[in-house]
């Protein structure tokens, strides 16, 4: 039986988390993110998202990981969200060929953070810095 490297890996900087983001797929992250049974699997997750092959279809599970109330997960999905504020670039999306619609779909999760009960300030910070960035990329 295979190793999944989300239960197995030690990522201790984003070299390792862009080996584990390329070894699992989005789709293995995607799932780690939507449905975190294993909360080691689903921070690590968490943290590789930002190396995913098309991060921005892992926010919408990362604001909710963001918003929920796990002390664990809730700042390490904020963290990646707001490096995803820094890397999202149009030209990155164009090339990848994302659909507005996609970009919608994902600001529209980042309004959780003014949903009670309220996320902490950094996390709000951080969901709404990446707010900003799709509204400037949807324009």
């Amino acid at each position: 039986m295979p190793v999944d490297p989300l239960a197995s890996a030690r990522a201790v900087d984003e070299l390792d988390l862009a080996r584990v983001a390329e070894d699992v797929g989005d789709a293995r992250l995607l799932a780690a993110l939507q449905e975190p049974q294993d909360r080691c699997a689903a921070a690590l997750a968490a943290r590789a998202a930002a190396h995913a092959r098309a991060p921005e279809a892992l926010i919408v599970p990362l604001a909710k990981l963001a918003c929920g109330r796990d002390p664990a997960l809730a700042p390490e999905a904020a963290h990646t969200l707001l490096v995803l504020a820094d890397q999202l670039s149009a030209a990155q999306l164009g090339a990848r060929e994302v659909l507005a619609h996609d970009l919608v779909a994902a600001r529209q999760a980042l309004a959780c953070r003014a949903q009670k009960p309220l996320p902490r300030a950094d996390i709000a910070l951080a969901l709404a810095q990446l707010g900003a960035t799709l509204d400037a990329l949807l324009r």
